[in-house]
Order: C-alpha cells, then sequence, then structure tokens
C-alpha cells in the first residue's frame, strides 16, 4: 500500500524480489494516484481496497507492506481483520492526528487554527459511512496496536524528512513483544523503498514461518 503522491511501481523492486522468493505480490494505484481515476484520496479509501482484494483471495495474506500513508491504512485494514500474521511498514506514520499536523504545516494553516481544521475535517470523513465516530481514534495505531498474533517489522530512516523516525519508535513501543524496528541511515522518506538491504529484510521478514 503505497504512500501519498505515490504509485504502486513505487514497490517495483520490491515486488520483483517478493515474486523472486516464490510469493504473488498484489499492489494497487490508490485513488487520484497513478493510474487509478479520482481527485481525493484518505486511509480509508485504502482500508476499503485492502477489504475487496481479500475478498478476492481463498487464502490468508502471507503478510502486509505499507509505505508512508500506505503503513498506517495497512495497519488499520490488519488490525480490522484483514487476515495476514506478517506486517512491514517502511516510513511508518503512527496515527492520524500526524497526517493532519504535517498537512496544516504543509498549506501554512496558523497554528492556532490546528483543533478547528481537525474538527472540520472529520466532520466530513464522518459522512463516509464506513468511519466511526471518531476517525482520529481508529486511525491510532499506537492507542489501538495490532493483534497480538501479528508480527510487524518497521523500517525508517534516520534522516527522512517528511516523517521522523519517532513515528515508527512509538509504534515499536506500543508493540513490544510483536514489533521489530530496523533503522537505516542516508536513505531518507522515498530511496528507503529501492534499498537492497531493505527488500531482502522485508521478504525474510514476509517469509518466515
Amino acid at each position: 500500500m503505497h504512500g501519498w503522491q505515490s504509485r504502486a511501481s513505487a514497490f517495483g523492486s520490491l515486488v520483483s524480489a517478493l515474486t523472486g522468493a516464490g510469493l504473488r505480490a498484489v499492489a494497487y494505484d490508490a485513488p487520484a494516484h497513478g493510474d487509478s481515476g479520482g481527485r481525493t484520496r484518505t486511509a480509508l479509501d485504502d482500508v476499503a481496497i485492502a477489504r475487496r482484494l481479500t475478498e478476492a483471495e481463498a487464502e490468508p495474506w502471507a503478510g502486509v507492506v505499507g509505505h508512508s500513508l500506505g503503513s498506517l491504512a495497512a495497519g488499520v485494514a490488519v488490525r480490522e481483520g484483514v487476515p495476514t500474521q506478517r506486517l512491514a511498514g517502511i516510513a511508518s506514520i503512527a496515527s492520524f492526528r500526524f497526517t493532519e499536523d504535517v498537512y496544516v504545516r504543509a498549506i501554512g494553516l496558523p497554528w492556532s487554527l490546528r483543533d478547528r481544521f481537525s474538527r472540520a475535517w472529520a466532520r466530513h470523513l464522518r459522512d463516509n459511512p464506513e468511519v466511526t465516530p471518531d476517525v482520529a481514534d481508529r486511525f491510532d495505531l499506537v492507542a489501538h496496536p495490532l493483534p497480538g498474533h501479528v508480527r510487524a517489522l518497521w523500517l525508517h530512516d534516520e534522516g527522512d524528512r517528511q516523517i521522523p523516525q519517532t513515528q515508527s519508535e512509538l509504534l515499536l513501543r506500543a508493540h513490544p513483544d510483536t514489533g521489530e524496528l530496523v533503522t537505516t541511515t542516508g536513505l531518507g522518506h522515498n530511496r528507503i523503498l529501492g534499498d537492497p538491504t531493505v527488500r531482502t529484510q522485508v521478504v525474510d521478514h514476509l517469509s518466515s514461518r
């Protein structure tokens, strides 16, 4: 599940590594990304897509992999019943609240309006029938961790300027017995996806029994 302003092909080298290990990889362009139509995308879309893809499969997933915003959506989808025992999150986001903070800063909105923006965004998302009363609470993998049977691997570059490594550290603290954090250096937010060592670690994680 790819990140914001990205597409499925960002996982090209990882897909090749997974298929080379005997797995079948399923990736998609999220709405308003890549070759998909639409004008908007939220993590709600990704969770719904994960469910539909799951319904088309006869067996549980060997694992689910997400990058950036896709990592948060992947975690929520698994926590809410998408069947797998393995999750790999690359440059992960721990909660919906963080994505709001990033967006507010990106558009230059005065910080004094941050909470008002959050309430307005929550009302907008609540119009979607899939949304629980509090979307920020639902999309929080720290307050609501993954099920105990799911083994999680997070990989994050210490110099990531878009999503600080502290986000993955929060996730690790929320999953002390079932999570592992691997830190890289010099790869940033996007180049980490194509790193050979990272690919090997993800494939090994998804292939382990």
